[in-house]
């Protein structure tokens, strides 16, 4: 991620990129995640998915962004809720890693800067 992340940096300039900003908006997304899977709505949980994966694959963030679109799939394809309520378990091991990931890209900055 670090190598993604940094190279997305530089092509848009540093400050076009808050990747503290980045991480708090995934952790509220992945909260609404939860709540339509708990809710048991298939439809706002696919397209929530879909915003979350999108985002997170086009920072770096592979592993939560592969997860959010295997979330939005099995949401698609009809009575998974077994599957689903599985897969959203493994949202927060998937953004502590986004955050580690994230805190140690801002403390290289720093260090350079």
């Amino acid at each position: 991620m670090r190598q993604i992340v940094v190279g997305q940096v530089n092509r848009l300039g540093a400050g076009v990129v808050n990747l503290d900003e980045f991480a708090a908006d995934t952790a509220g997304r992945l909260d609404q995640i939860r709540q339509h899977a708990a809710d048991r709505d298939a439809a706002a949980l696919a397209r929530c998915s879909h915003r979350v994966a999108g985002a997170c694959l086009s920072m770096g963030a592979v592993r939560l962004g592969r997860l959010c679109r295997h979330l939005e799939t099995l949401a698609g394809s009809g009575d998974r809720w077994q599957e689903i309520d599985a897969a959203v378990i493994t949202l927060d091991p998937a953004l502590a890693d986004l955050r580690r990931a994230v805190g140690r890209l801002l403390a290289d900055q720093r260090s350079i800067s």
